[in-house]
């Protein structure tokens, strides 16, 4: 009698998760089915069309010479206090 009270919490817990994923298939199915008509209805390639356009003329009126300094890593200043 030991050996079935330890076996029927397992076993009602395959059943509930048998039916969980059944469940979770059974509503899963329709939507997977209209992804497929959707795909099946998409043209293969679709139409891309583009323009370059190259400027003919660089202004140097927008151009800003910014000093660049190097810089090293910050100082630590003592030890750090604990998060």
């Amino acid at each position: 009698m030991a050996g079935f009270e330890q076996l029927l919490p397992f076993a009602i817990l395959t059943m509930v998760t048998i039916w969980s994923l059944a469940t979770t298939v059974r509503n899963a199915l329709p939507a997977i089915a209209a992804l497929r008509r959707e795909l099946a209805d998409c043209p293969a390639t679709r139409e891309l069309r583009y323009a370059i356009r190259a400027p003919r003329h660089v202004s140097r009126v927008n151009v800003i010479a910014l000093p660049v300094t190097p810089r090293g890593p910050a100082p630590l200043h003592g030890p750090r206090a604990a998060a």
